[in-house]
């Protein structure tokens, strides 16, 4: 009996692999597009902080020195970088949600799959 507890932990270690193998590849695709979205998503923040900065001079404390018509002149411009990072940061969130639901569906038809083994196994072995 001892040898059949010892030899339980390999076999099953090795029907967990066969069961993931065939899902590493969409794995590995999803966790980069993960880390794309989130490169994206600090590339889209520097912009928004860069603008900041760039407006801080609008704050009571700054300076007043700047000259308003050439201030109003700009509003267009950060009117369209606003714009801008609105929509690419709507689209990153679509992205994101995209590869939450791949991730799920993938993880439901494993579960699937596994119940379905367990249940034939069970059977064969009855």
């Amino acid at each position: 009996m001892a040898a059949c507890k010892e030899e339980e932990p390999p076999s099953g270690e090795s029907f967990a692999r066969i069961l993931v193998e065939p899902y590493v590849p969409n794995i590995e695709r999803i966790n980069k597009s993960v880390v794309e979205v989130r490169k994206q998503q600090e590339r889209v923040l520097q912009i928004v902080t860069e603008a900041k900065e760039e407006l801080k001079w609008c704050d009571l404390g700054g300076s007043q020195s700047m000259d308003l018509k050439a201030t109003m002149d700009l509003v267009p411009h950060y009117a369209q970088k606003a714009q801008q990072c609105a929509k690419d940061m709507q689209a990153l969130r679509l992205r994101v949600a995209k590869a939450k639901e791949r991730a799920i569906r993938m993880a439901q038809a494993t579960e699937k799959r596994t119940a379905k083994k367990a249940k034939a196994q069970a059977k064969a072995q009855s």
